[in-house]
């Protein structure tokens, strides 16, 4: 990269420095990565980057160490730091400089910010006793210690000698004021509080000096005390922290260095160093007169597979020896986009594989394979040259345009995940964009507008290389090399600058893969090769083999290396049987694992924790959870005097969690304490999903209250499993503020997270809830399950109309601005002055107090009608900021809120319903209220509401597919005289035109939109729609009668390759009978009965079929079609429902005339009574007509009797029903005698015989209704 310019702004970031007493980690790699990324990500936009890192090479540690080595202590330190410093290369870090503590500008350094501090009179000699900690450098108060050793765990020792002192105290105040003053200064924010948790007590003063070690650097001499000083070495964190100032020339102010990078831009840290860099380090300067620098970020802990990262263990991770595993870029990636940075994460080898095949191998080398090879190979190895662009070409283009402004945000507020979740979502947007656009379809058909999108996919893919650099450098150089992008154009400002874009024409290299998959099958043919060339595998050949097998869940493949070790004579080892018992244990096979438990005992090899933690993962894995198996495993770990750790406690948290044996899992985790084992988030993740199958919501929010009390941060895991409880539970409320929670903790909700709130959303019947979660997860770069879209179609296609669901609307819209999910704000805000002041939660709830207070009366004593203007004009002014729906859901919704409470509404709210309207039945929901309002006296025909009305519908009446008319207006001009239009059917299926506009289809419902827009939806997410979710589909069409766009959906779900089943069938049999299309119906039956191959299968109706069939016949008039479906249906062994009878019934009263119609009528009627069926009102009028025109007065008596008594039951229950009836009038007798005293006994008894016949009837149509008061 070219030096920055002259007037680039500085940024100075540094990592801690490294303690040299052991080897590199991950954590430090982490570290490191995470301040390399920003190095970077600056360096590319422009800034003046100065980025650190180094090693702390002073202490008693180190000392201890370095004799114990048999090494001098620079020695040890020089041998060690290099590994440090190697660490750089391997990981590719882009260091400016490398400090050592052991400098001697360091000493200078030291020494000169001593003599500061001593000057201003902060340092003091005195004594010093206390505990102090020779592993964490640390003192620590008796308060501090748990069960006799620091917090971190690390023994500690009762030291007495002199010291210096730095008064600590003095600083507490003006550190708290800077923290709560400048919010940023300490990031995370549970950080920052538990720092001001921290100091609330108050600060003792620092000792700053040791004696009992020379290892350090010496205090410097004290002309007002001389000789005191003699055997001072400074303590090791006033040693430490001053490298920062070190590195910009300090103590030199005037310095070049020092006047451009200090301040520090960010510190950043693990969590466990938070407090000296938070209060030490501040106070330090604050003493010497030195700027603060502007923030210090805490990062979490890396743990493994659920377990704190162990020597004794054995779980380590080697930063090196993964590189070497998985290659440079694909680690830095796993290590950035796997944990929202801040929170702890958790590592294993089978998320890592899964991440880097997924979003590196699959997303990004797939798409830059698939189309430089395409172009290479068709536009005859040349850049592509771009034709005239289209709607999709600019969408895809102004996509890549945005998100480097979007990546700034991020970079700026540290959230490192989501750059490269939101640089994926682009990725993913490609890939949906060249599978749409298919230019190898384009190649034969329109060669030139096949250059277009293979210019516009490689363009796309410039921005996503030049913004992935500071993630994957080496990937992405190797994609820009592709792409032809000059090594000087690779600055986030080429991103800007029109001279960069590419130009068509030059030539392009032979593709390669960018990101090869790392995938067991990789592995099988380097496995192969080494064999064919007579290469001998060795026990960790085998053993690398087995537990990748494993990780990519195939035990079978796990197996066959393990028998081909043996067959090679090759021993294998504790590692590798513990590789092969982890390969049956993640895939369930609970047998398996012990059985190859015991072949490791057999062959004399002892099993480890590792062992035995893996076998209970097994029992906790498995289909049927063994519990008692689990603890027979916990017996061996006890007789091999094995110490169970947090994994094996974990582990027996989540098997009593899944078994619902929630007080168990509580028992566990007061053992786990007991044991000093310090359980971790993980733990208590598990315990709330514990709480939260078993239904105890409180409990789960209590967990959730001592880990925070604690010190852990919810992870993703906690979270979700919270959120999935309260949906469960159907408490929606709480489940959308675990979300907010989530989100204000910096916690990124993953897929799981927002599928659980999605379906909760759903349970609690909100489905515009629902869709807004769904929106939120496209914006998350996370893609919604086919299951998921489906059900959402479903849910949608059930809505009720606009004026049932109303009032819902409004509490929806209320919802998703609490939950922080709504696009656009808030919908709604009391007054107007609230509107544009509230914050989106306050304004909603302002808006419907300021409403339902004048609604309710609240206001009339002064000028009602002004305050409840003033309330709507408020909300109608958030409504102008909202889709054209939404604005007419909401003006529905309103509307039937003000004429509830019989109030008259302000003509705005009429005038924005109708400007809104754009098809014929969104109108003609308008005018029913309308009608509603008038007849109520709210609403007066010479209003401006009522001509407003009727402009709107001219206006959509003669607008194309406006369906011809409304009746609103016919009624408006006639009352009630002109006959109703029906509203055109529009013709096409959802074509990509129709998809990608956002303008409603006319004459079509809201409901059938709302379908549409979320199949539309499903599609843009890269969701293949499944045959559930094209049925649904074709549903919603028949359910408003539009045959064209249902026979649409049917030709694109047999395009798609899937088979229609009989939902799909009936489904569009459904839209021809609500459209009243006989023949159309017909043809689609006998096209559903076709022999599909010759094994003379066919998809077969259903009763819903006929009900369909039957239904739109008998409207045709086709009586003896009717007859012959019900014979047909009943030949093929379908039980008639009340339906069916009913099309019958009607089909026969069809041909009155004919004197068998009354004798057919009078065999359905009793054969519809055997089954336990009623006459409905209308089909027993029918029959009444029947038997009088043939003298039937008796059978028509005795329909008219019998149309109140319920069918026939069974004899056993009839005798049942006959005993309860007994009794009931047995006391209805004895009522109705006591009542009538003064009455003549014929009276009472016609009364008592009344009663009786009421109290059978209701008995036997559900006689547990009847209520005593009813009889006595």
């Amino acid at each position: 990269m070219p030096p920055p310019a002259a007037d680039a702004p500085p940024f100075y970031i540094t990592t801690p420095i490294y303690y040299v007493n052991g080897q590199p980690h991950i954590g430090h790699a982490y570290t490191t990565l995470a301040c390399d990324v920003l190095a970077r990500f600056k360096r590319l936009d422009g800034y003046d980057v100065k980025f650190l890192t180094g090693t702390d090479e002073h202490g008693q540690k180190v000392e201890q160490t370095a004799v114990a080595a048999g090494e001098t202590p620079i020695a040890f330190a020089n041998r060690v730091s290099a590994t440090y410093r190697a660490l750089l290369d391997t990981y590719d870090f882009s260091c400016d400089e490398f400090i050592r503590t052991t400098e001697p500008r360091h000493y200078e350094a030291v020494q000169a910010l001593w003599c500061k501090l001593r000057d201003a009179g902060d340092i003091y000699l005195g004594a010093y006793e206390g505990w102090y900690s020779v592993r964490d450098e640390c003192f620590y108060g008796e308060d501090e210690l748990v069960d006799g050793k620091a917090p971190t765990g690390a023994p500690v020792e009762w030291v007495a000698e002199s010291s210096y002192f730095f008064r600590l105290s003095k600083y507490a105040e003006p550190i708290a004021r800077h923290i709560e003053s400048h919010p940023e200064f300490i990031r995370p924010a549970g950080r920052r509080n538990e720092v001001l948790s921290f100091m609330r007590d108050g600060l003792r003063d620092l000792s700053i000096s040791r004696t009992t070690f020379g290892w350090g650097v010496p205090v410097p001499e004290d002309p007002m005390s001389p000789g005191a000083h003699e055997g001072h070495v400074m303590y090791v964190w006033l040693d430490a922290l001053t490298n920062y100032l070190t590195a910009v020339g300090y103590p030199h102010t005037s310095a070049s260095q020092y006047e451009r990078y200090w301040p520090a831009s960010v510190h950043m840290v693990g969590k466990d160093i938070l407090r000296f860099h938070a209060i030490y380090w501040p106070a330090f300067l604050l003493a010497a007169g030195l700027p603060l620098p502007q923030r210090l970020f805490a990062h979490g802990w890396w743990t493994v597979n659920g377990e704190k990262m162990s020597k004794s263990v054995g779980n380590v991770i080697e930063p090196v020896g993964l590189v070497q595993r998985y290659g440079c870029d694909q680690v830095r990636y796993f290590m950035v986009s796997e944990v929202p940075f801040g929170s702890d994460g958790d590592f294993s080898h089978e998320k890592m594989q899964d991440i880097i095949n997924a979003k590196l191998s699959n997303d990004l080398g797939n798409l830059a394979y698939r189309t430089l090879s395409f172009a290479y190979k068709h536009c005859a190895a040349t850049v592509p040259t771009p034709g005239p662009l289209n709607a999709d070409d600019e969408a895809m283009l102004e996509a890549a345009r945005a998100l480097l402004p979007a990546l700034r945000e991020l970079a700026d507020e540290m959230q490192l995940h989501r750059i490269t979740q939101q640089t994926n979502a682009l990725v993913q947007q490609a890939n949906r964009y060249i599978d749409t656009q298919a230019p190898w379809s384009l190649r034969k058909t329109d060669p030139a507008r096949m250059q277009t999108v293979l210019w516009v996919l490689m363009e796309t893919m410039r921005y996503v290389g030049i913004v992935s650099q500071p993630v994957t450098p080496t990937i992405a150089s190797a994609l820009l090399d592709q792409l032809t992008v000059p090594k000087t154009a690779r600055a986030f400002s080429a991103l800007v600058e029109p001279a960069c874009v590419l130009a068509g024409g030059g030539p392009l290299p032979m593709p390669q893969i960018i990101v090869p998959r790392g995938h067991v099958d990789a592995m099988m043919a380097i496995f192969d090769a080494m064999v064919a060339a007579g290469a001998m595998p060795t026990q960790v050949t085998y053993g690398t083999l087995i537990s990748r097998a494993g990780a990519c869940r195939q035990p079978q493949l796990a197996s066959r290396f393990y028998r081909d070790m043996l067959r090679r004579g090759l021993e294998p080892d504790a590692q590798t049987l513990n590789s092969l018992i982890n390969a049956y244990a993640k895939a369930g096979h609970v047998s398996k694992a012990y059985a190859a438990a015991d072949v490791m005992r057999k062959r004399g090899v002892s099993p480890t924790l590792i062992t035995y933690n893996t076998l209970l993962d097994a029992c906790a894995r498995g289909g049927n959870v063994s519990l008692s198996l689990a603890y027979q495993t916990l017996q061996q770990v006890l007789a091999a005097k094995l110490q169970p750790n947090a994994r094996t406690f974990s582990i027996l948290i989540h098997l009593c969690a899944r078994v619902g044996r929630v007080d168990d899992a509580f028992g566990w985790f007061r053992r786990m304490v007991a044991a000093g084992e310090t359980p971790t988030a993980v733990t208590y993740s598990t315990l709330v999903n514990a709480c939260g199958r078993a239904g105890q919501l409180e409990r789960a929010f209590a967990v959730l209250d001592q880990m925070s009390l604690v010190g852990l941060q919810p992870n993703v895991v906690t979270y979700t499993s919270l959120l999935d409880a309260c949906a469960k539970a159907r408490q929606l409320p709480r489940a959308l503020g675990v979300f907010r929670a989530m989100i204000a903790a910096g916690v990124q909700p993953n897929r799981i997270t927002c599928t659980a709130l999605f379906h909760g959303c759903l349970t609690a019947g909100e489905v515009l809830l629902a869709r807004e979660v769904i929106k939120h997860m496209s914006k998350l770069g996370l893609t919604p399950s086919a299951h998921s879209f489906t059900a959402l179609l479903t849910a949608t296609t059930n809505l009720d109309s606009s004026e049932q669901n109303s009032a819902a609307v409004a509490c929806l819209l209320r919802q998703m601005a609490a939950a922080g999910v709504a696009s656009g704000g808030a919908a709604s805000a009391g007054t107007s002055t609230l509107a544009s002041a509230a914050a989106p939660k306050d304004a909603a709830d302002a808006a419907d107090a300021a409403l339902q207070s004048v609604v309710t009366g609240g206001d009339q004593k002064d000028g009602g009608k002004t305050s409840l203007e003033d309330s709507i004009l408020g909300i109608l002014e958030q409504l102008t900021k909202r889709p054209r729906a939404s604005r007419i859901q909401q003006s529905l919704a309103l509307l039937d809120t003000v004429l509830s409470a019989r109030l008259r509404p302000p003509t705005a709210l009429w005038l924005t319903l109708f400007a809104a309207a754009d098809t014929s039945i969104e109108l003609q929901a308008a005018v029913k209220r309308f009608h509603r309002a008038r007849d109520a006296g709210l609403a007066s025909r010479d209003s401006p509401e009522s001509a407003a009305l009727v402009a709107a519908t001219a206006r959509i009446a003669s607008s194309p597919g406006g369906g011809g008319g409304s009746e609103g207006s016919e009624s408006l001009q006639a009352e009630g005289g002109a006959e109703k239009v029906r509203p055109q059917r529009v013709q096409p299926f959802l074509s990509s035109e129709a998809a990608a506009s956002s303008k409603p289809v006319a004459a079509a419902s809201d409901t059938l939109q709302a379908v549409f827009t979320v199949f539309t939806e499903m599609r843009a997410a890269g969701v293949a729609p499944d045959l559930a979710a094209f049925n649904a589909l074709i549903n919603a069409c028949a359910s408003v009668g539009d045959v064209s766009r249902a026979e649409g959906a049917f030709g694109e779900l047999c395009a798609a390759g899937l088979s229609p089943d009989t939902i799909s069938y009936t489904s569009l049999i459904k839209a021809c009978a609500v459209a009243g299309d006989a023949a159309r119906a017909d043809r689609v039956y006998h096209e559903m009965q076709q022999r599909t191959n010759h094994f003379s299968t066919f998809t077969p109706p259903s009763a819903h079929t006929y009900r369909h069939l039957m239904a739109v016949h008998l409207e045709a008039a086709h009586a003896h079609t009717v007859l012959d479906l019900f014979d047909e249906m009943k030949a093929r062994g379908i039980a008639p429902g009340h339906a069916h009878y009913a099309a019958v019934l009607g089909a026969i009263t069809l041909h009155s005339e004919l004197p068998s119609s009354v004798r057919r009528a009078e065999e359905v009627y009793e054969a519809m009574r055997h089954d336990g069926f009623r006459l409905d009102t209308r089909t027993l009028l029918q029959l009444d007509s029947l038997c009088r025109r043939h003298d039937r007065v008796d059978l028509a008596s005795r329909l008219r009797r019998e149309r109140s008594i319920p069918p026939r039951l069974d004899t056993a229950a009839e005798a049942v029903v006959a005993r309860r009836a007994a009794e009931m009038a047995r006391q209805a007798d004895e009522a109705a005698r006591a009542e009538a005293e003064a009455v003549r006994l014929q009276e009472a008894e016609k009364l008592a015989e009344e009663r009786r016949r009421a109290v059978l009837s209701r008995l036997r149509s559900g006689g547990t209704s009847v209520k005593w008061g009813e009889i006595s």
